[in-house]
């Protein structure tokens, strides 16, 4: 009976300590955190992209009198983003190139809305963006692709 009930009080034991242990979420240091979201409408319905979204900047200077921004997203080929356009600050600019999964082009139009950053790494930027595309796979055309970005990092 000892050896019986010394087995269950283990078991127990046993139970409540692999029941108890949790991994705690990770504790990033300040500035590291990236949030960000780019949306856009492309022959169907609206799609969101939140993963490995960010921005880089070029700030104005000798090399791009203008400045020059990059706006990324997706973790493939197939959801892939990319928008390239002239501009470091709000305002309304070409878009020099743009790629959404199997889609490219270069005609269209970015506007940031707001842009805030000092090293062209961390802030903020937000805007809308309309493009005409075509699959590089079918040479399918897809005309008045429309979308927002909203990235903090």
């Amino acid at each position: 009976m000892k050896n019986l009930i010394k087995g269950c009080l283990f078991f127990v034991l046993l139970l409540m300590t692999v029941t108890g242990c949790k991994n705690d979420p990770p504790v990033y240091p300040a500035g590291l955190l990236k949030t960000g979201t780019i949306t856009y409408t492309l022959n169907g319905p609206e799609t969101t992209i939140v993963d490995n979204v960010y921005f880089d900047v070029i700030l104005p200077g000798i090399d791009a009198p203008k400045g020059n921004t990059q706006i990324l997203g997706g973790t493939n080929a197939d959801n892939a983003f990319t928008i390239q356009t002239a501009i470091a600050k709000t305002g309304t600019s070409d878009i020099d190139y743009i790629q959404i999964g199997h889609y490219t082009g270069t005609v269209g139009s970015v506007v940031i809305t707001s842009f805030s950053t000092t090293d062209g790494k961390t802030g903020n930027i937000q805007g809308t963006f309309t493009a005409d595309l075509v699959n590089v796979d079918t040479d399918e055309v897809a005309n008045g692709v429309t979308g927002t970005f909203n990235i903090t990092q």
